[in-house]
């Protein structure tokens, strides 16, 4: 299998080259466009009319009526919801065969199954077999199988659970992994994205050969690019206060382990008094409408303060232009592969790049802003590991 990887900035136009590779497509390609969001998926309808492509319906489900649309040749969009629903149990791979697959940022591919230590052993032992690849396959004499492990049955029958091993081979834990077999049934398969290297663990898990393309006056280019940010860099202004950052100045401050071991301390409230601090002063008199900030899901609840609740957005955002009015950014996260997932892959023998994972979600964040429009913006970054690596991005020069 070959991906071909178009690994660009964001506001590069990733997409609209994408969109103009399918309008000038003379081969009668067929089409399956995957983006993260709703709105998206009618840019795509309307910037490609004369492809006439067809959104999946509810009804009787969006997986049964992508099959319909499969059947019927139509190019077809939709959300990476329902793309990571797809596996060969519920669809013949082989009607992809003829079809192009374009994924707008990478989708998850990769998950930490949550289960008990005594329910992991119980299924291992007693319920599955484990084959060379650490694939878990439910064993046929217990098909007829119903009880408290059915929701991991029918999971593990779908295909994509690994068992993952410590050091010793004792298995340790459940991973879900997006089965490769689904890409490899397409004719071709791109993946829209920026620092590719953060997420290239699973594809070389699985032996995938690579291919970068670039963007060239909104054109899919094999020729390498230098995509200069200087200008938009410029707008950016990083606060370097020591009392609102001191809060994140080691390593793992703001990590989701230390959310987990401080949501209940006196932390959490200077945590609050900080993210008011800069929306209440340091960016004072920005409406609401002009305010952005995450975190973890987990703890949003813990860390919403008086005055900017109400401006919160999911920290793994991507791909939507509908933020792009906010001047002042706080971003109150410190982001890494979770131990057992990279562990699963190092394993292996694959070495996961955390930095540029956590830049790249950083960055995908951030450019939800005005930064899109180039409009200058104010960010408050109080974890001192992403507030550094984000400006050592900002002065490199040459991007």
């Amino acid at each position: 299998m070959i991906l071909k990887v178009v690994d660009a900035g964001c506001g590069v136009g990733k997409t609209t080259a994408m969109i103009n590779y399918i309008n000038q497509d003379k081969e009668d390609s067929k089409f399956l466009y995957i983006t993260p969001f709703l709105t998206e998926v009618e840019r795509i309808k309307n910037a490609c009319k004369d492809k006439n492509f067809q959104e999946p319906a509810e009804l009787p489900t969006k997986t049964e009526d992508l099959l319909r649309l499969v059947e019927k040749g139509y190019n077809i969009v939709s959300t990476h919801a329902l793309f990571k629903k797809l596996t060969d149990k519920v669809l013949d791979l082989t009607q992809f065969n003829d079809y192009v697959l374009i994924i707008d940022e990478a989708a998850d591919v990769l998950e930490e199954i949550e289960i008990t230590k005594n329910d992991l052993k119980t299924i291992i032992t007693e319920y599955t077999t484990i084959d060379e690849n650490n694939t878990v396959h439910w064993n046929e004499w217990n098909n007829d199988y119903e009880g408290r492990f059915e929701d991991y049955k029918n999971m593990i029958q779908m295909g994509g659970v690994k068992a993952h091993r410590s050091d010793t081979g004792e298995v340790v834990s459940l991973v879900w992994a997006f089965p490769i077999s689904i890409f490899e049934s397409f004719k071709e398969v791109y993946i829209l994205t920026y620092m590719f290297n953060g997420q290239k663990a699973y594809y070389e898990y699985n032996k995938v050969d690579i291919i970068k393309l670039y963007v060239k006056d909104f054109q899919l280019t094999t020729e390498p690019q230098v995509y200069n940010y200087e200008e938009q860099k410029k707008l950016i202004t990083v606060i370097e206060d020591e009392k609102l950052n001191a809060i994140g100045n080691n390593r793992g401050s703001l990590s989701m382990s230390w959310f987990s071991r401080n949501a209940k301390t006196a932390l959490m409230k200077q945590l609050q008094n900080n993210i008011n601090n800069f929306f209440k002063n340091i960016v004072k008199g920005t409406p609401i409408n002009q305010k952005l900030w995450t975190t973890f899901k987990e703890y949003s609840e813990v860390v919403k303060g008086k005055g900017y609740t109400n401006a919160f957005v999911p920290i793994n955002i991507r791909a939507t232009n509908d933020y792009k009015e906010s001047t002042a950014v706080a971003y109150i996260a410190n982001r890494y592969m979770k131990p057992t997932l990279k562990h699963f892959f190092e394993v292996s023998g694959i070495e996961v790049d955390e930095d540029t994972y956590a830049l790249s979600e950083l960055i995908q964040f951030i450019y939800r802003s005005a930064i899109r429009d180039g409009k200058p913006i104010t960010v408050y970054i109080p974890s001192k590991r992403m507030r550094e690596l984000f400006i050592d991005w900002i002065n490199k020069k040459d991007e």
